[in-house]
């Protein structure tokens, strides 16, 4: 098994951190919430494929904010919440296109490029219940399922030459455990951070999030948050020709947007 170092990045991955925490008090009534948000990202790690006539080639993943945004073709998502102040079922949805064209110098002394679309489609769904109530902190323990969708085209040109074209299609669906703390710090004022870990058909992905929720009107929370994803995903091994592999960490900052319906 031949693996082949490029000096420059040939796929990346990002992700959107769309809603965070929306901390509530004990209550009979449900209410629902539904936004969209907004974030700054750095990307640190590998990503690997099977490049037909170039074999399995492995590159390293470091972008910085600037970067990732430059990289965005376009970008959509949501996410939202239903809860009685004991149950809170939390979900989200996006879909994000990346596209660039790459170039490098192989070890042979050959140029490449690569122009390739990167198409990302990623949800979740969770329940939790708070186990724990103390003053203005709550603890609510969740689980759920997690998707995760990679489709990605390639072509490949060696000294200018096509040498060949990649196409992969990969989904992942894990189960995802966690657990949330939220803390009422004022009356419209809340702290939330939430830690998950999710494993089946990935080989494991960890997050965090923490996020402090300003609610200036009853139907408007905003909340800036910090998050960090490590996220480890495979299709197959270096030799087979529909090989992928993305290991890599995520993080950064955001600002989620967050209406009240009922």
């Amino acid at each position: 098994m031949k693996i082949t170092r490029f000096s420059q990045t040939l796929l990346v991955v990002a992700s959107l951190l769309l809603v965070g925490g929306t901390p509530v008090s004990a209550q009979s009534n449900w209410h629902v919430g539904i936004g969209t948000g907004m974030v700054r990202m750095s990307i640190d790690g590998v990503s690997g494929l099977n490049v037909g006539p170039l074999g399995p080639v492995m590159a390293e993943v470091d972008l910085s904010p600037d970067e990732v945004s430059d990289l965005i073709d376009t970008a959509i998502g949501a996410g939202g919440y239903v809860t009685n102040g004991m149950v809170m079922v939390q979900f989200s949805f996006a879909k994000i296109k990346l596209a660039g064209e790459p170039s490098g110098t192989l070890p042979s002394g050959d140029s490449f490029d690569g122009p390739w679309g990167f198409d990302i489609t990623s949800g979740e769904l969770t329940v939790g219940y708070t186990v724990h109530r103390q003053g203005r902190i709550a603890v609510r323990p969740f689980g759920g399922v997690r998707f995760l969708k990679h489709e990605l085209g390639v072509d490949i040109n060696v000294a200018k030459t096509p040498v060949g074209s990649v196409v992969i299609d990969n989904s992942w669906t894990d189960v995802v455990a966690g657990v949330a703390v939220d803390v009422g710090l004022a009356p419209k004022v809340g702290w939330s951070t939430s830690a998950s870990a999710s494993f089946g058909g990935s080989n494991g992905i960890y997050g965090v999030r923490t996020g402090v929720s300003y609610t200036p009107w009853k139907f408007l929370t905003l909340t800036p948050n910090a998050f960090f994803s490590a996220i480890d995903v495979e299709n197959g091994v270096p030799d087979d020709a529909d090989w992928y592999l993305y290991d890599a960490n995520e993080f950064g900052w955001g600002l989620s947007f967050l209406i009240h319906i009922l």
